[in-house]
C-alpha cells in the first residue's frame, strides 16, 4: 500500500475538557472522539462515494446539559484516485446533518434538528470550522448529538486517526441507505469530525425547579481525544521519491473499507 506522508496541519482549538469541572454558563465546550494533534498520523479513507455519509456520536457530561450547538470541524482531504499529493481545493460541497438522538445507537432518532449545505476546503494544512450556530439555535437538554458529513464530490474523502477506535461512536451511511457503526467495515480509528458547543442556563419553569436530566448511557467507557497544539503548523511535505512502492507504517488493513467507491486507504503520517 502506498504512503501519503504530510504533517497534518489542524488549526487550533481552545477546548474544555470534558469531566474535569463543572461547565458554566457560556463556557465552551469541544466534543471529540479522534485523537489527532498536529503533526500526528492519520489515515485518508478513500472508499466513499457522493451522497455517503461518516458521522460521529458524542455523549455529553451531564454537567454540560443544556448548551447550544456553536459550529462543526471537520477535516477533509483531496483525493484524485491515489495516493499521491493533490493541491488542496475549495468550495466543496458536503452537508451537514446535525440530530438530538436518546441514545448512543446505529439508527438516528427521527429527522435531524439541522441540514444544511456547506462548501468547504479540502487540505492537509487546516481543519473546517463550520459555523452552524450562526443559521439556528440549536439548543441540546439532553442526549446524544449525532453529526454526520454527506460529500458531495468524489474528490474528496474523511481522515480517521490512528491511535485506536473508540467503541460505539463513529458510523457510515452507505449507498445502499443503511447505517453502520464503521467497525462493521473494519475502520479501526476515529473520524476527524467534532462539535463546539456552549453551556447555557436552564430555562425557568413556573412553581417547579428545573433539574438536570441525566445523561443517557454512553456505553463503553469513550477515552477523549487531545487537545490541539497553538500555532501555525507546517505546510504538506513532499511525497518521498519511492512512495508507490512504501510500505504503509500506520498498521492500515488493505481491507480497511470497502464502501460505494470500493476497499481503499491512503496512509497519512507526521
Amino acid at each position: 500500500m502506498t504512503t501519503r506522508t504530510f504533517r497534518s496541519g489542524i488549526a487550533a482549538l481552545a477546548a474544555w475538557s470534558l469531566g474535569l469541572l463543572p461547565a458554566i454558563a457560556g463556557a465552551q465546550i469541544t466534543y471529540q472522539n479522534d485523537g489527532m494533534t498536529s503533526g500526528s498520523d492519520g489515515v485518508v479513507v478513500c472508499g466513499f462515494v457522493p451522497d455517503e455519509k461518516f458521522a460521529a456520536l458524542f455523549v455529553p457530561d451531564p454537567a454540560d446539559y443544556p448548551f447550544t450547538i456553536d459550529s462543526v470541524m471537520v477535516m477533509l482531504l483531496p483525493y484524485d484516485g491515489s495516493c499521491a499529493e493533490v493541491a488542496a481545493g475549495e468550495g466543496k460541497p458536503v452537508t451537514i446533518e446535525i440530530w438530538n438522538d436518546a441514545a448512543a445507537s446505529e439508527e438516528p432518532d427521527g429527522a435531524p434538528v439541522y441540514a444544511e449545505e456547506w462548501a468547504v476546503t479540502s487540505s492537509s494544512a487546516a481543519i473546517n470550522d463550520l459555523p452552524v450556530g450562526d443559521d439556528a439555535t440549536i439548543r441540546i437538554e439532553s442526549g446524544v448529538v449525532r453529526v454526520a458529513v454527506t460529500l458531495g464530490s468524489d474528490d474528496i474523502k474523511p481522515i480517521r486517526d490512528n491511535d485506536g477506535l473508540t467503541t460505539d461512536r463513529n458510523l457510515i451511511y452507505d449507498i445502499g441507505g443503511t447505517w453502520h457503526w464503521s467497525s462493521d467495515y473494519g475502520l479501526v480509528g476515529d473520524w476527524l469530525l467534532r462539535l463546539t458547543a456552549t453551556h447555557v442556563p436552564w430555562l425557568p419553569e413556573e412553581d417547579d425547579a428545573e433539574e438536570a436530566p441525566e445523561a443517557p448511557d454512553p456505553g463503553p467507557d469513550a477515552d477523549e481525544g487531545d487537545a490541539l497544539d497553538a500555532g501555525d503548523l507546517d505546510s504538506p511535505a513532499d511525497l518521498p521519491a519511492d512512495a508507490d512502492d512504501a510500505d504503509s507504517d500506520a498498521g492500515e488493513d488493505p481491507g480497511d473499507v470497502g464502501l460505494g467507491g470500493g476497499g481503499c486507504a491512503c496512509s497519512i503520517a507526521a
